[in-house]
């Protein structure tokens, strides 16, 4: 039927490499799924590769420097410690970890904050971001990458933000003002 998304059930696999000295990495394990909401679970070891495509994910994930990348959806990440997080589509996200890496994409994101340490890459490409909960956290970092909004320096990001005119923080790009 056209339009609609297909479940399918993820599958997982893991691997290490050896080089030709015979060092061995760690043991990774991905854990792919397709469109169509998922609920996935990693292992405790970390080193957890998740692709997952569009439609509503819940992950959980313990360990470390695990990676999830996500499609459009409505998505809520429970990360471990030092991971990743990509959004490549349209996406509404809420997060739970500590030091977590997110890297918004090109389309429009929610972000919802519940995490500790986490950092919040915003590129020259990404879309129209909304950040919930992201700075109640005094070691929240936000990289605005490439250049993007035209600052300079933090002071000038500092003297640039504004009220929202609903309880939140509003940074227009360098050089506009926004009308009270």
């Amino acid at each position: 039927m056209p339009g609609r998304q297909e479940r399918s059930a993820p599958e997982t696999f893991s691997f290490e490499l050896k080089d030709r000295y015979g060092n061995v990495t760690p043991i990774v394990t991905a854990i792919a799924g397709g469109n169509g909401s998922q609920t996935v679970t990693g292992a405790a070891s970390g080193h957890i590769d998740i692709p997952l495509g569009n439609c509503n994910h819940t992950v959980a994930l313990s360990g470390n420097e695990n990676v999830v990348t996500l499609g459009s959806g409505c998505d809520v990440v429970h990360g471990g410690q030092d991971g990743a997080i990509y959004l490549t589509g349209a996406a509404g996200l809420v997060i739970h970890g500590t030091d977590e890496m997110v890297f918004a994409g090109k389309d429009d994101a929610t972000i919802n904050d519940f995490s500790k340490g986490p950092r919040l890459d915003i590129g020259p490409t990404s879309g129209h971001d909304v950040l919930m909960g992201f700075l109640s956290d005094p070691t929240a970092v936000i990289d605005l990458a490439g250049g993007i909004g035209g600052y300079k320096d933090t002071a000038a990001v500092l003297s640039a933000l504004t009220d929202d005119g609903h309880g939140g923080t509003l940074l227009p790009p360098s050089g506009t003002r926004v009308p009270p």
